[in-house]
């Protein structure tokens, strides 16, 4: 017989969602959303308007888009922005697209892509202005993305529930919790799917602690870049 219940003693349900709906939901902000100094630099020029007025900053950020999804070329931006220093132009433009394609590729969602400009200090009228481009983008560049490159799916949620075994036919009585956990998966161009699998208290929380370490592993690696 299986009963479906709302705790175990020390490791509860209510643990489980703090623990595994938490850290799924840390690892997914923090993967890919990690920058090298390069690229760090070269998203600061988008601040600076000495280097790009509004006028350009618009500009180059329609042109680089195009460029993104290949209705342009590298070529049509510097022509078309041939007054802005071309090392300055192409630094800004590999900062810009590696923002744009990892922000995509881990799904994040425009408030996290606004934090990344906004902490460097980019201004608020670009960066809502890059913002609407990249949620406009979004669909198709995730569409672009599967169709170019080679990925798993991205875990995008998590389902549980505990089952209860209380008796078995040669057992009078066993009391043996175990957990059913459900990862919710997204591929290319939308497709949804999920991982099951069963544990016991004892698995899960081994699970909780390796994810533990994986989300410290992450913010380590964040504070050297």
């Amino acid at each position: 017989a299986v009963v479906s219940t709302q705790s175990t003693g020390e490791f509860t349900l209510l643990q489980l969602r703090s623990s595994l709906g938490s850290l799924f939901l840390i690892l997914l902000s923090s993967f890919n959303m990690n920058f090298s100094e390069e690229v760090l630099k070269g998203l600061d020029i988008l601040a600076d308007e000495k280097s790009l007025s509004d006028a350009t900053f618009k500009t180059f950020v329609d042109i680089s888009l195009a460029v993104l999804m290949r209705q342009k070329t590298e070529n049509d931006l510097l022509n078309a922005l041939n007054s802005v220093d071309p090392i300055t132009l192409k630094q800004a433009y590999s900062a810009l697209v590696t923002l744009i394609l990892e922000a995509a590729k881990s799904g994040s969602d425009n408030t996290s892509f606004s934090g990344v400009l906004e902490d460097r200090r980019v201004a608020p009228a670009r960066v809502t202005f890059l913002s609407e481009r990249y949620t406009q983008l979004k669909p198709a560049l995730k569409k672009l993305l599967s169709a170019t490159s080679f990925h798993f799916p991205s875990v995008v949620g998590v389902e549980w529930r505990l089952d209860y075994f209380i008796k078995a036919n040669s057992v009078e009585k066993i009391n043996v919790p175990v957990y059913r956990v459900a990862l919710l998966t997204e591929e290319g161009e939308g497709k949804t799917g999920q991982v099951e699998f069963a544990c016991s208290v004892e698995q899960l929380q081994d699970l909780v602690s390796k994810l533990k370490d994986a989300v410290k592993q992450i913010e380590r690696s964040g504070t050297r870049t």
